[in-house]
C-alpha cells in the first residue's frame, strides 16, 4: 500500500467538511477539502491511490454525478458517501459503481477511518489492475487484424474448424494465428484472453 495515500473530502457544508478534516487529520492522513465536485475535479489526481469522501447530496454537481465522473475518467480514486438521507434506489446504484460505502450521518470516527483503510486497499487495487490491462493493451496493439479476429471468435467457444469456414482459411492456419496470438500476448489460453478483456478496474 501507498505510505502516502491522497485522501480528498467533498462536502458543500464548511462546518461538516471541516469536523471530516480533522478526524482524518488526527490519524495521520494528510487531506485536501473541496466544497464542490467541480473543484475537487479542477485539482485532483484521479490517476492516484487514494480515497475520495463525498457528500452525496449537494448543490450543482451531486456526489453520484460526481462518481461518475470519476468512472468515465477510469480514476483509481476509491468513493466513500456520506448522506443525511439516501433513497434505495441511490444506495444501490453508487454501490453498483463501485462505491466502498455509504456512511450515515452521523457517523463513528472509527466507521469512517476503518472505510477510509478500505477505500485505500481497495484503490491500491485499481491502480493494479488497471496497469496490468493498460500493459495488455500494448500487447494487444502487436496482433495483426487477423489473429484478433481468430481470438475474438475462439472467445465464443467456436472450435478451429468452424472459424477456418467463417474467417475462409484452414484450421490449421486458424491455430497458428492463435498460437501466435498467445505468444504475443504472453498468456496461455483463450480463457485467460477473455478474462482480461472483460476487466473493469471499478468492479
Amino acid at each position: 500500500m501507498n505510505s502516502n495515500p491522497f485522501v480528498y473530502a467533498v462536502d458543500d457544508d464548511p462546518a461538516v467538511l471541516g469536523s471530516l478534516k480533522a478526524i482524518l487529520e488526527l490519524s495521520g492522513f494528510i487531506v485536501s477539502d473541496f466544497t464542490s465536485g467541480a473543484s475537487f475535479l479542477e485539482s485532483a489526481k484521479l490517476d492516484a491511490i487514494g480515497c475520495l469522501i463525498t457528500d452525496l447530496n449537494m448543490p450543482g454537481m451531486n456526489g453520484m454525478e460526481l462518481q461518475q465522473q470519476l468512472v468515465r475518467a477510469e480514476s483509481t480514486l476509491a468513493i466513500i458517501f456520506v448522506t443525511g438521507f439516501a433513497s434505495v434506489p441511490s444506495a444501490v446504484q453508487i454501490m453498483e459503481s463501485g462505491a466502498v460505502t455509504l456512511l450515515e450521518k452521523p457517523y463513528s470516527p472509527n466507521r469512517l477511518l476503518n472505510s477510509v483503510r478500505m477505500g485505500i486497499e481497495k484503490s491500491s487495487q485499481l491502480q493494479t489492475t488497471k496497469q496490468a490491462k493498460s500493459a495488455f493493451k500494448l500487447l494487444l496493439a502487436t496482433l495483426t487484424n487477423e489473429e484478433v479476429q481468430v481470438l475474438d471468435l475462439a472467445c465464443t467457444g467456436m472450435p478451429n474448424k468452424t472459424i477456418g469456414r467463417k474467417l475462409l482459411i484452414s484450421s490449421r492456419t486458424v491455430d497458428r494465428r492463435r498460437q501466435t496470438a498467445l505468444r504475443k500476448l504472453q498468456i496461455n489460453s483463450i480463457t485467460e484472453y477473455a478474462a482480461i478483456r472483460s476487466i473493469n478496474p471499478r468492479q
